[in-house]
């Protein structure tokens, strides 16, 4: 979620050139490291096809409930991340979209504690929910500003970065129960899961 944000955020600040010269070696470095330092376990041989594994998955209430979830997630969240510099520019006519981006990711970074407690509390399911609906309800106003409303626009980015940051969080680990729970009951479909 950090480096998200930041990758929205810094090109723009930085310019692209240098972000890129900073980025590049940092996340090569980084993928560097996981590749050498991260030990995964021994594969399980899988006795199912893809149809099989997929068919399997698909019996499962709980990931058909993941996989309906995440393709809204991801809808949702490209829209809005297309949509945002046009509107910040022709719509706002302002010019300051690394700005909203960051007040949205710190507002969501902020507010993750929150949440997690709250998904120990309620599940992270309705939890997942809960944040999907404080994402989504600032968005509505936002129809109906126009040039100079860049403090409302703020105000509501701010306010959807409470519920967006952990929509983005709390999905990994929903799908790491789906997982846990697919390999309880069949020990195949995980496979399938874990690529989503």
């Amino acid at each position: 979620v950090v480096g998200t944000g930041l990758a929205m955020v810094l090109p723009p600040l930085l310019g692209f050139a240098t972000y890129t010269a900073v980025a590049a070696p940092i996340a090569l470095i980084a993928i560097a490291g996981c590749v050498f330092m991260v030990r995964e376990p021994p594969p399980r041989p899988i006795k199912s096809s893809f149809s099989g594994g997929a068919r399997d998955a698909l019996r499962n209430p709980n990931f058909r409930v993941l996989l309906i979830g995440f393709t809204v997630t991801v809808f949702g969240s490209n829209t809005v991340a297309a949509v945002a510099s046009y509107y910040v520019a022709y719509v706002l006519g302002s010019d300051r979209l690394p700005l909203f981006f960051a007040v949205f990711f710190l507002a969501g970074i902020g507010s993750l504690p929150i949440w997690l407690r709250l998904s120990n509390r309620i599940g992270r399911k309705k939890a997942w929910l809960w944040a999907y609906a404080v994402n989504t309800l600032p968005f509505v106003p936002v129809a109906l500003l126009g040039r100079g409303d860049d403090l409302i626009f703020g105000v509501c980015f701010a306010l959807a970065g409470l519920g967006g940051v952990p929509v983005i969080a709390l999905f990994p680990a929903m799908q790491a129960d789906v997982i846990d729970d697919d390999e309880r009951r069949q020990h195949v479909a995980a496979v399938l899961v874990a690529k989503l």
